[in-house]
C-alpha cells in the first residue's frame, strides 16, 4: 500500500500496464464465456469414467486452454472486434478536423497517388454520356445552321 501512495508504482505500471497486455485483454472475456462450453464438450466425448491423476489433470488443463484460445481468436475477429468498431462509430462519432487530419495522414504516405488525385481534380468531371450528348447536341445545332 505505501507504493501507491508516494507513486512508486513505476514499474509495476509499465509490466501490468503494457500494451504487450492489450490483445489477451480483449480475448480474456470472451475465453472466458467460451471455456465452459469447451470443458463440456470435451467431457460428453469421453464413453468411460475418467480415472483423475496429476498427469491428466496437466492434460486435460492444457489441452482445454489451447482449444479455448483456438475457438476464442476467430470469434474475437468476426464478432467482437466488428461491434467494438460499430459502437464506437456510434457513441463516439469522428469530427471532421480528425477525418481531415486522418486523410492528411494517408496522403502522406501515398504520393504518387496523391500526385495522381491531384491531376485528376484539375480535370473537369463530366462523365462519358454527357459528353456525348453534348457532340451530339453541338452536330445537330451545327447541322440546322
Amino acid at each position: 500500500m505505501a507504493g501507491p501512495a508516494t507513486g512508486r508504482t513505476y514499474l509495476f505500471r509499465f509490466i501490468f500496464g503494457g500494451s504487450a497486455w492489450a490483445p489477451w485483454a480483449k480475448l480474456t472475456f470472451i475465453a472466458y464465456l467460451a471455456h465452459p462450453f469447451v470443458i463440456v464438450f470435451y467431457y460428453l466425448q469421453t464413453y468411460q469414467g475418467v480415472y483423475l491423476t496429476k498427469r491428466f489433470a496437466m492434460y486435460a488443463f492444457f489441452a482445454s486452454f489451447l482449444v479455448t484460445y483456438i475457438v476464442v481468436i476467430p470469434l474475437a475477429l468476426m464478432i467482437e472486434s466488428p461491434f467494438l468498431q460499430l459502437e464506437r462509430l456510434l457513441l463516439f462519432p469522428p469530427r471532421e478536423k480528425q477525418q481531415q487530419a486522418r486523410i492528411r495522414e494517408f496522403e502522406k504516405l501515398l504520393p504518387i497517388h496523391n500526385e495522381e488525385l491531384k491531376e485528376e481534380e484539375r480535370k473537369p468531371r463530366r462523365s462519358t454520356r454527357i459528353n456525348e450528348s453534348l457532340d451530339e447536341t453541338k452536330a445537330e445545332a451545327i447541322s440546322k445552321q
